[in-house]
């Protein structure tokens, strides 16, 4: 009895060990001095949950996080990211490229900054010399989260693609884009379109996107365009590809920008019949017009937006602040048209609105307040 248990002990302890050394593979386990440094900097961060610590925890003990992970997780959650976002960066370890995409609008309260202290002087890194200075950082504006969200989307995508692809270079990448560098994965995709072999091998069209996504994350946003257009001449049916040359288009204000945006409403409303997505075309199409000076135009399509999300409102009841920002859109437009008293209604009506769904500070409101105040002026 006592050689069966002595065998059973031994057995688990070789799995325990060989349970080790494949943790020890994927992980570098933090020294003590590292735990107490980043359960300080976990622990003094009012706006995480205390789930979402002993997540952040837990995978820093695991060695699944380094101290600069936790650091960034902590700076992009003060710029405004929420928690699932931050989840969603960390599962896909792209954290460092979202950091750097930022980092430039990313500043601190000068008051709370002593420079000619010695210890923030020994700070090498901006993510440490933030850290010091009591993490006072300014958010980010709603749209800048909003085009954020996007520059996270076609990251997560990039990755993936690169990850799936049999080829050092593309492995090479990839370790690169994760350390915030695109320009390996633009070289990558601009090797397989310029070898016929190797495009042959790959679907045209997925290729020519990620060309176009790697250089959009770079924030070449001309050069990128071209290639979103190339992706959608070999694949036109393509939501993903239409949508993305779309809105590049009406960001850029192209010549085919309302065809790109009329082709992707025919999908909406006929394919996907998505009523969501066929307002918020809606809404781009109206702000084309607006930035081309096309007021009535404008209204035609802002109001089309409006209807879809009217009946939303009046069905299921839902108060959403996709309405606001519409009616606030025809504001603007009113004011362009210097028809003041309908500007003042409807801007004053979005606001209003906002109200119902966003604290009294939020950027929308003050945004709509500032709108408030022009016209105001004008009357």
């Amino acid at each position: 009895m006592i050689k069966k248990n002595n065998k059973i002990l031994i057995l688990l302890l070789a799995i325990a060990i060989s349970m080790q050394f494949a943790y020890s593979a994927n992980a570098i386990v933090p020294t003590a001095a590292e735990k107490k440094a980043v359960n300080k900097i976990i622990k003094r961060v009012d706006g995480f949950s205390e789930v979402f610590k002993l997540k952040l925890l837990d995978k820093f003990n695991g060695g699944f996080m380094c101290t600069n992970d936790i650091k960034l997780t902590v700076h992009l959650h003060k710029a405004g990211l929420d928690e699932a976002t931050l989840e969603t960066l960390i599962k896909n370890k792209i954290l460092q490229p979202i950091y750097n995409k930022i980092s430039s609008k990313l500043t601190v309260i000068e008051s709370k900054l002593d420079t000619s202290n010695k210890q923030f002087q020994d700070y090498k890194s901006r993510t440490d010399k933030l850290l010091f200075a009591n993490e006072t950082i300014i958010k980010l504006k709603d749209d800048e989260i909003a085009r954020l969200n996007k520059d996270i989307d076609s990251t997560i995508k990039l990755s993936k693609d690169l990850a799936s692809m049999d080829n050092p270079e593309a492995k090479k990448a990839l370790e690169k884009l994760q350390n915030g560098n695109y320009e390996y994965a633009i070289k990558v995709f601009d090797s397989i379109i310029a070898d016929p072999i190797k495009l042959e091998e790959k679907k045209h069209a997925k290729v020519y996107f990620n060309a176009a996504e790697a250089r959009y994350l770079s924030n070449k946003y001309q050069e990128s365009y071209k290639y979103y257009l190339k992706a959608v001449d070999r694949d036109e049916d393509n939501y993903e590809y239409l949508s993305k040359a779309a809105w590049m288009s009406m960001y850029l204000i192209k010549k085919e920008a309302l065809d790109l945006l009329e082709k992707k409403l025919a999908i909406e409303k006929n394919k996907l019949k998505n009523e969501e997505k066929t307002a918020d075309t809606y809404n781009t199409i109206g702000q084309l017009y607006y930035k081309l000076g096309k007021y009535e135009k404008a209204l035609e399509f802002y109001n089309k937006a409006l209807d879809i999300l009217d009946i939303k409102l009046k069905t299921i009841g839902e108060i959403h602040s996709d309405t606001a920002i519409t009616i606030l859109n025809i504001g603007t437009v009113y004011y362009q048209k210097k028809q003041y008293e309908h500007a003042y209604e409807n801007i004053e009506k979005a606001i209003n609105i906002f109200k119902q769904t966003l604290p009294a500070d939020h950027p929308k409101i003050i945004n709509a307040q500032s709108w408030l105040e022009d016209v105001k002026k004008e009357m």
